[in-house]
């Protein structure tokens, strides 16, 4: 969906720059629409970030049942601590998935909003980093 606002928002600034251009001149893209390409990683990380917050929800929901199962033990104290022991591993592991779902979409919203990065520097300007077996050499043009 959100690739589809991307390119009716894509079409509709060209189409209206198009209409006023001049003879001769070349439409140009909007600094603030970026290609669908690098939209890949945020999406990706969107949908990780819902599968993981989904498995903590669905491991806390299995603690619980659990932890239902050993307060409904009242024979047997030994396979009581048991079953609660395993539905605290289970709530931990939930807070941990939680912690990782909440990070990842945080990592994702960042990705969205950031503004587009300028161009990376060129093999001239850049900086390089050469790993070989008599050494390690980093060099850098100025």
């Amino acid at each position: 969906m959100h690739g589809r606002f991307v390119a009716f928002a894509v079409c509709c600034v060209v189409a209206s720059t198009a209409a006023h251009a001049e003879p001769g001149d070349e439409p140009r893209r909007p600094a603030t629409v970026r290609p669908a390409a690098n939209l890949a990683v945020p999406i990706t990380l969107t949908v990780a970030a819902a599968a993981v917050l989904g498995g903590a929800a669905g491991m806390a929901l299995w603690g619980d049942a659990v932890y239902d199962d050993a307060k409904a033990e009242t024979v047997d104290q030994e396979r009581r601590d048991s079953l609660e022991r395993a539905a605290n591993t289970r709530r931990h592991a939930a807070q941990g998935l939680l912690g990782v779902g909440v990070a990842t979409a945080g990592v994702a919203v960042w990705l969205f909003l950031r503004p587009p990065r300028a161009a990376e520097p060129t093999a001239a300007t850049g900086a390089q980093l050469s790993i070989s077996p008599a050494g390690i050499a980093y060099q850098r043009a100025f």
